[in-house]
């Protein structure tokens, strides 16, 4: 990766750890408020509606359009352009309301689906819940869309800041209304995902976006993105269909089942936006405009995937030995007991194995999105995904609700390993021993780091006397990573590793320019 791309994915990283952190005291505040109960299993169930089409068609539209758009870019014809963005934006919003209107009348029936375990009371909050945020998928839709585009002209701040919005929005409906009951925190989302389309609009103006309202079918580019996205929206109603399962299986497990299960995911997969989606978001442009330059695409594929390796297993590492002090700071207090603490440590312990198979799995995807292959993704995440739920169907059995998060974990890994041969096969001339060694490296080194955090916690933990301080744990916690992270690049530079020692070179140089 250039210079340029570097800063921006340390940029992004940034605002988007902040932007994670307030994630997670949203998630902890809802913790504190409502527990893991069943109001909160309502919310979760209402909320995930909505959620499931946002995520088949809002991804899957971004990944489409952004190699589209870079094919028209390098027609140099503005008026071209511009057309084909005002006829996508109108076409898209027009999609998006009839969503809108559709789920909102089969609301009953999708409950019914999605948690079938629940009782007539947890039945009819989440319908009622699902009516305040479903009009909320019309505007993170757009908002992706609106992010897609910007991502193409290198402007990544605006979109990179559309989760404070979100998180925000939930928090102070939590904090200043939480006594009206767990509505309000719908009210919340709703206006968190209006926010998401809202704060990207200066910046869509300042690059010179006029909309001016266009409906061709006819036009090239979407035939174009027609003919693309049928593959992704397939691939990614199946991982919905997934998702429905393990909610379906987990409403029948006990109380605070799902909400376990929801909170361990966000946790999990907070890891993976913060470090992955970040870098992920600043290539996959880069991506699409060197799919004609195949040597140059292999180097940036072969490059960001080492990253990958590098980053995935050592924060796999860390949430595998300290997922219960992890979530004993982030939400036991209030109404989240230490019986929750332990239900969703253990959930999360078995689900941080995922991290590394969902982090190539983002980057593989991209690859193939980019060289406009959406087939290939599609059939190998109906394969991971049917695999997946045939795991969580017999580890269910004997394992309750950690059988879901191991089974996801072990798809998850199959799915990326079949995604990079088959990678291998298309793209003969990319380098597969420097991404191997990229990921025997780390994996080494991960495990050097996983033992001397496992012990350092523990000597830790009997030297500063916790006693449920909350405080004391964070400082724990932080400690024990950063012991973890010396230890983790110490050993990568005693690999050999070149990437960490263009680093310390770096380092070194700014220093002496300093001083």
């Amino acid at each position: 990766m250039n210079k340029k791309l570097v800063y921006a994915a340390f940029g992004i990283t940034i605002i988007s750890s902040t932007g994670k952190i307030l994630g997670l005291i949203r998630e902890s505040s809802f913790a504190a408020y409502f527990g893991a109960s069943s109001n909160t299993d309502a919310f979760k169930i209402a909320f995930s509606i909505p959620d499931i089409f946002i995520a088949i068609f809002s991804a899957a539209i971004a990944q489409v359009f952004i190699p589209v758009y870079c094919d028209i870019l390098k027609e140099g014809n503005p008026d071209k352009t511009q057309r084909f963005l005002n006829n996508i934006f109108t076409l898209i919003a027009i999609a998006s309301a009839t969503i809108v209107l559709l789920g909102i009348i089969l609301r009953g029936p999708l409950v019914d689906l999605i948690a079938p375990g629940f009782d007539e009371a947890s039945k009819r909050s989440a319908m009622e819940m699902v009516i305040i945020m479903f009009p909320g998928a019309l505007f993170m839709i757009m908002a992706n869309l609106v992010s897609g585009y910007l991502q193409v002209h290198e402007r990544f701040i605006s979109s990179s800041l559309i989760w404070y919005s979100y998180n925000i929005c939930i928090i102070s409906s939590l904090v200043l209304f939480h006594k009206f009951g767990i509505k309000v925190a719908a009210v919340g989302a709703l206006f968190g995902l209006i926010g998401m389309l809202l704060i990207q609009l200066p910046s869509l103006v300042w690059q010179g976006f006029r909309y001016r309202p266009v409906i061709d079918f006819k036009d090239d580019g979407f035939r174009m993105i027609s003919m693309l996205i049928l593959p992704v929206l397939i691939s990614s109603a199946f991982n919905q269909v997934y998702n429905v399962i393990n909610r379906m299986l987990a409403s029948n497990l006990g109380q605070g089942s799902i909400s376990a299960l929801d909170y361990a995911g966000r946790v999990s997969i907070l890891i993976n936006t913060v470090f992955i989606v970040s870098i992920a978001t600043v290539i996959y442009p880069s991506l699409a405009k060197q799919s004609d330059c195949i040597p140059q695409f292999n180097a940036t594929l072969a490059s960001s995937t080492r990253l990958a390796s590098m980053i995935s297993f050592p924060l796999a590492t860390i949430l595998l030995i300290l997922r219960k002090p992890i979530i004993q700071v982030l939400f036991e207090r209030g109404a989240f007991s230490a019986l929750d603490t332990k239900m969703t440590a253990g959930v999360l312990g078995f689900l941080s194995i995922a991290v590394i198979g969902i982090t190539h799995r983002e980057f593989l995807n991209r690859a193939f999105f980019a060289l406009k292959d959406t087939r290939t993704p599609m059939i190998n995440g109906i394969i991971a995904i049917g695999l997946n739920i045939i795991l969580n169907l017999i580890l269910v059995q004997c394992m309750g609700i950690n059988g879901l998060a191991l089974g996801t974990s072990i798809a998850s890994l199959l799915s990326a390993y079949m995604l990079l041969i088959r990678l291998y096969r298309k793209q003969e001339s990319i380098s597969k021993s420097l991404i191997s060694e990229g990921f025997i490296k780390s994996f080494i080194a991960a495990a050097i780091m996983g033992l001397v955090v496992f012990i350092g916690e523990k000597l830790l933990l009997n030297i500063m006397h916790l006693d449920g301080n909350t405080l004391l744990r964070l400082v724990n916690i932080m400690l024990a990573c950063c012991i973890g992270g010396v230890v983790y690049i110490g050993f990568l530079a005693i690999l050999k590793v070149h990437e960490i020692r263009e680093g310390f070179y770096l380092v070194r140089k700014k220093l002496r320019e300093a001083f």
